[in-house]
């Protein structure tokens, strides 16, 4: 596989990744330690992040970089989805 193909498919990787992240929430979702009021603004942000994604900018990888980041926001809002509460 050549060195492009290789990015392509670590693109469309972190592509999925987000999708299965965004299908997870609801209304139901515990926000409470992040800045969002509400899962629809949660949607809001992934989608821009997506649609960096989609178009290869390298600013989508370092959004998401510093969200999953230990005391990123959805790093807590991780925690919080799998009922690990000692964040």
């Amino acid at each position: 596989m050549t060195e492009e193909k290789n990015r392509d498919t670590d693109w469309d990787a972190v592509l999925k990744i987000l999708g299965i992240i965004k299908s997870k929430i609801t209304e139901e979702t515990d926000l409470l330690w992040t800045n969002y009021n509400s899962a629809e603004e949660l949607i809001a942000e992934i989608n821009i992040i997506d649609n960096l994604l989609q178009d290869r900018n390298i600013k989508g990888v370092q959004v998401l970089g510093y969200l999953f980041a230990p005391t990123g926001l959805y790093r807590k809002l991780q925690c919080r989805m799998t009922g690990f509460r000692n964040i």
